[in-house]
């Protein structure tokens, strides 16, 4: 599989900066997100992935803290199976996948076969810190400008 087809996993503390940069990423495209809390309390509905449609690019899994075994077992295929409710069940060609983990998170799998799909991006690095840091000063996105101190806004 080549880098950038991988499945990205966002990984660190609080306030790091992977939600900004997921949302960077899927600006304008057709995402679905999934938050942790709903992972948590639904990870064995078989309607998980109710809301992802053909036309869906990104699948993004917030805030997730355990599960990543089976939730990323999900997508070792090119191909993605959706159950929607009271309709016929789709098979569409997988988006991409952006999974954000709390670093204390205990969700790693150690196969190769995991490994060779995913990418795992440490958003404690201070080299991801400074780059991020950059791209969020020179961003001009409704979302950037709503979260910038006001000493960046121009």
């Amino acid at each position: 599989m080549k880098a950038k087809d991988k499945m990205q996993i966002f990984l660190g503390g609080p306030d790091t900066g992977k939600t900004w940069r997921a949302k960077y990423l899927t600006l304008g495209k057709n995402t679905v997100w999934i938050t942790g809390v709903e992972l948590r309390s639904i990870l064995n509905d078989p309607f998980l992935l109710r809301n992802v449609n053909e036309n869906t690019q990104y699948i993004v899994f917030d805030d997730v803290r355990s599960g990543i075994n089976n939730l990323g077992r999900m997508f070792y295929s090119d191909k993605l199976l959706v159950h929607k409710p009271y309709e016929k069940s789709i098979i569409i060609p997988r988006p991409k996948i952006i999974i954000i983990a709390d670093c204390n998170a205990k969700i790693f799998p150690t196969d190769a076969a995991f490994n060779a799909r995913f990418r795992i991006i440490d958003f404690n690095t201070p080299k991801i810190a400074a780059l991020l840091a950059k791209m969020k000063e020179k961003c001009t996105c409704d979302y950037c400008m709503k979260h910038k101190p006001k000493s960046q806004k121009s």
